[in-house]
């Protein structure tokens, strides 16, 4: 038994038609399936892309703050490197004798 598809002028069997159409349900569902899987890809990348940002945001600060702390501990070694006044015997008389 032939079928004839309207407008093509081609004649296919019966079998044939029936194991098109069963192939053309089952590429709709995996058509169906995949865009959910594509929809749930977009989300995660969204997400992700977020999470991107906050951590780039968060990177920035840190690296701030470790060029502060580098020169707060340059400052601190130098500082250290420096000779320190002569103790002090208290605090100085007004009228001091002059030695001799």
């Amino acid at each position: 038994m032939f079928l004839v598809i309207s407008g093509v002028g081609m004649f296919v069997s019966r079998k044939k038609y029936l194991q098109v159409v069963e192939e053309n349900e089952r590429l709709r569902a995996e058509n169906a399936q995949l865009k959910a899987e594509l929809a749930a890809v977009r989300e995660e990348a969204e997400r992700l892309q977020t999470q991107l940002t906050e951590v780039c945001r968060e990177n920035e600060g840190l690296r701030a703050a470790v060029v502060r702390l580098e020169a707060q501990m340059e400052e601190l070694r130098r500082t250290a490197k420096r000779q320190a006044a002569p103790f002090s015997k208290g605090t100085p008389k007004e009228n001091p004798k002059t030695p001799g």
